[in-house]
């Protein structure tokens, strides 16, 4: 039997060929918004949201002075080469593609190439993206870092409850878990001491890097920012770990606990590598006055506070050790000697590090003190967050020690420790004008006149003319 098959038509001879129609000329946008860029779609450009982006229930963010834009069949290398700032990085996996993946990494790289001095918002970080290829656990942190950025700054949905999808805060996550999960394989690969003096470098680096992400306010954690964005109004208190139960409350804050021994660990190695003060202040980081250990001397300390916390003055002015005393002593004396110091320190972008040598002071033991909500624990670490907030304008740090500083106030109050009876009220009242004091900073010339100036004897300790503690 015969397989050939014959299909007939009684059409057939009046088909015709259809005319090709021909694309109508027009010209690419490149000022579309980021969004529809890493979708590969066309944006209408409308501000602060566009069209495509109030649909489909995605954050619209626009980021301004960029002299480019990602064309449609832009990949990581296409960047990379039409970029100075953006050398070719050897990615740790292929980039994937898709909204499960969020933002694409050619995407996150062209923000932070014309965008890392914003990024960092700290003086004195130089550009990271060189010391990139070949380090999965620095590259991934970096698309992190940039994906988070974008996060903040991208306009709300303009809705009410949690927020729709958004390509940034999904790159954000998954970026971050990659970061995470290199960073431990690059930790475990050798030990420290026997790692090249570069990549000991850039290890730590990678873990400022993470400690900024860390501090970042969670979108989850943000309700104002889900429909206004960055420009959004403060952050809710009662949404702070303050009055949490969650058992990771304090995650965040066990990141940066973990900044301090890898920095004492390595810095040996570290001598001699110039990538810049973003590693964590070096010039507070190799003991001195201002290490840990080296701030016992309690003469600047308010009387109010050393009642509180326990602690007495000895004949030269050093912190009075006994049994009751001891506990206070490890925990509260370093950190409250330094308090002292930064209240009076300048708030400018280049005194940001001695600010944040803060948590550098703290034992682990001080962050069980949190989360037990212990009063005296969260009046100085409330303190501290008080002190931050003269830096609201760095985008990383603004909004979370506002929301968590606010919440402490509300804490204590609520606590009534002002009302206690007797010495112990009255010693509270004046630690909580303190406290709500702590973001407002006085500039030199609005200090006493030479006459009413107490005379500074050591660069740690301040003892007015009269001799009586200040």
């Amino acid at each position: 039997m015969s397989g050939t098959f014959h299909v007939f038509s009684v059409n057939e001879a009046d088909l015709k060929l259809r005319d090709h129609k021909k694309r109508r000329p027009h010209s690419k946008s490149k000022s579309g918004c980021l969004s529809c860029k890493a979708r590969r779609v066309k944006c209408d450009q409308a501000k602060p949201r566009c069209l495509r982006c109030q649909r489909n229930g995605l954050g619209c963010s626009y980021t301004p002075g960029e002299p480019t834009a990602l064309t449609r069949h832009s990949t990581s290398r296409q960047v990379s080469r039409s970029l100075p700032l953006l050398p070719h990085l050897d990615l740790p996996i292929s980039d994937p593609s898709g909204r499960q993946y969020g933002t694409p990494a050619a995407a996150l790289l062209h923000h932070f190439a014309h965008n890392w001095r914003t990024i960092f918002a700290l003086p004195g970080a130089g550009d990271v993206l060189p010391l990139c290829p070949g380090r999965p656990h620095l590259t991934n942190a970096v698309l992190a870092l940039a994906a988070c950025h974008l996060r903040h700054h991208a306009g709300g949905h303009g809705g009410h409850g949690p927020p729709p999808p958004d390509p940034h805060r999904v790159a954000e996550h998954f970026r971050g878990s990659l970061a995470l999960r290199d960073f431990r394989a690059a930790m475990s690969q050798r030990p420290l001491d026997a790692l090249a003096r570069a990549d000991t470098g850039v290890l730590v680096l990678a873990a400022v890097l993470l400690n900024l992400l860390a501090f970042v306010l969670p979108a989850d954690e943000d309700v104002a920012s889900w429909t206004a964005g960055a420009e959004a109004a403060g952050a809710d208190p009662s949404r702070s770990w303050v009055f949490s139960a969650r058992p990771d409350r304090l995650g965040w804050l066990a990141v940066q606990f973990g900044l301090r021994p890898l920095l004492l660990e390595t810095r040996p190695r570290r001598r001699g590598i110039s990538l810049g003060p973003l590693l964590g202040a070096p010039q507070y980081d190799e003991g001195g006055e201002f290490s840990k250990g080296g701030l016992a001397l309690l003469d600047g300390v308010p009387d109010a506070w050393l009642d509180v916390f326990g602690l007495a003055r000895g004949r030269e002015g050093r912190g009075v050790s006994s049994s009751s005393s001891e506990v206070a002593q490890f925990l509260f004396q370093d950190p409250l000697r330094l308090l002292v110091v930064l209240r009076d320190l300048e708030p400018v972008d280049a005194n940001i590090y001695m600010y944040l040598r803060f948590v550098g002071t703290l034992e682990h033991e001080f962050r069980s003190l949190l989360y037990e909500r212990d009063e005296k624990a969260l009046w100085l670490f409330g303190y501290w967050l008080g002190l931050m907030c003269r830096f609201e304008h760095i985008w990383w740090c603004g909004r979370r020690v506002r929301r968590d500083f606010t919440a402490i106030v509300m804490w204590l109050r609520s606590c009534g420790v002002t009302a206690r009876p007797g010495r112990e009220g009255l010693l509270w009242t004046d630690m909580m004008m303190d406290l709500e004091d702590t973001p407002s900073w006085l500039p030199t010339s609005s200090m006493p006149s030479e006459e009413t100036q107490p005379e500074v004897t050591s660069s740690l300790s301040v003892v007015p003319q009269n001799g009586q503690q200040k």
